[in-house]
């Protein structure tokens, strides 16, 4: 029998499909939007009325639609996009734009209309967090077993209330605060054959997940949260102090995290870029190097990449680490079983004969 939490309505349905992706990116993902690209090494400028995600530049968005060049599909609605792009289960996707449908709903392609602004400021959204399970062991064997995380880390990280495994569905949920406030959500499945992650509604990737040391002067600053995790596991088995530095995710690859911390962490001096070894890694790598030097010239900076031999991102790294290390493991015990074996096979000597002794030759 099917899950009746998972259950929507066809009317809910038709109204998630109303939503256009310019629409929904233009409130919940502002900082993604983008008028420029790069194309065969050049910087271009997108057609009136057309952006690009500074995400995946071959991305392309108008009105309703979008189309991912680089893929080659594309979609006509906001549930597209979030089914599609984002993965995000269809039931998901439809309860994340129904909640917000008043306000999001309009004429195709038309910004959607809010009350007029009292204030300069941006509006801030308010972040829907799932409930919170009690039980911490499905997040917990999922991050140390499947994923190879250090326990102290991940301890950490459910001390300081950057974790939490939800009540509903066992996810992992990481989160990232302004002040003790949070403002920023993501959620990935612990299941072990499972890709799926989101953004929850209403996060601001300007806080995303940060393990922060307000005391250190550097800053790591990665994709993901797991790898943010990963690399403070990997700096522990390397016998470094792990929480010497602060560690930041992007939630993607866009500067938007990136220029708020240094902006609001004015003591940092050294930034390291640590996003993954593919294309878009390798491409906004330099783009956040190049933000960096321009806009806090006081602050050093260098890009460090997963080597291109032990992975794509800095889990596979840390993977590829726990298996040369079981693999070593495994030769000394071979050799060790076989050493134990050939001596086992050896015939026992035999005891050394007394001398005997001819009276006649004397």
């Amino acid at each position: 029998m099917s899950d009746a939490r998972n259950y929507v309505s066809p009317e809910q349905i038709a109204q998630a499909r109303q939503v256009g992706t310019l629409d929904y990116l233009q409130r919940y993902e502002p900082g993604e939007l983008t008028k420029t690209y790069r194309a065969n090494g050049k910087t271009m400028h997108c057609k009136p009325g057309e952006y690009r995600t500074k995400t995946h530049d071959s991305l392309a968005v108008h009105g309703n639609w979008f189309y991912w060049w680089s893929r080659g599909f594309g979609g006509r609605s906001a549930l597209d996009y979030l089914v599609k792009v984002k993965e995000m289960p269809f039931q998901d996707a439809v309860r994340t734009l129904t909640a917000e449908a008043p306000v999001l709903t309009g004429q195709p392609g038309e910004v959607p209309q809010t009350a007029p602004m009292q204030s300069a400021e941006p509006e801030q959204k308010e972040i829907r967090l799932p409930p919170e399970s009690r039980d911490t062991s499905r997040v917990f064997a999922y991050l140390s077993k499947t994923r190879g995380i250090d326990r102290e880390i991940i301890t950490h990280c459910f001390e300081h209330r950057l974790l939490y495994q939800d009540a509903n569905h066992h996810n992992a949920v990481f989160i990232g605060y302004e002040g003790r406030r949070p403002r920023f959500g993501s959620m990935r499945s612990t299941l072990s054959d499972s890709k799926w992650r989101m953004d929850l509604p209403g996060s601001d990737k300007r806080f995303s997940f940060c393990m922060d040391n307000p005391n250190s002067a550097q800053v790591v600053v990665c994709e993901a949260p797991i790898d943010a995790m990963s690399l403070a596991t990997i700096a522990k088995e390397m016998g470094r102090d792990w929480q010497s530095v602060s560690y930041l995710s992007l939630s993607g690859t866009a500067p938007t995290a990136l220029e708020h911390y240094l902006s609001t962490h004015p003591d940092t001096r050294s930034v390291t870029i640590a996003l993954d070894n593919d294309e878009p890694g390798q491409r906004n790598a330099e783009l956040l190097r190049s933000m960096v030097e321009q806009r806090f010239p006081q602050v050093g900076c260098h890009v460090s990449l997963p080597p291109p031999d032990r992975g794509k991102d800095w889990n596979d790294v840390l993977q590829y680490r726990h298996q040369r290390r079981r693999a070593r493991g495994n030769s000394l015990s071979e050799r060790l079983s076989q050493a134990r074996a050939a001596i086992s096979e050896q015939q026992p000597m035999s005891p050394v004969s007394r001398p005997t002794y001819d009276r006649d030759a004397r």
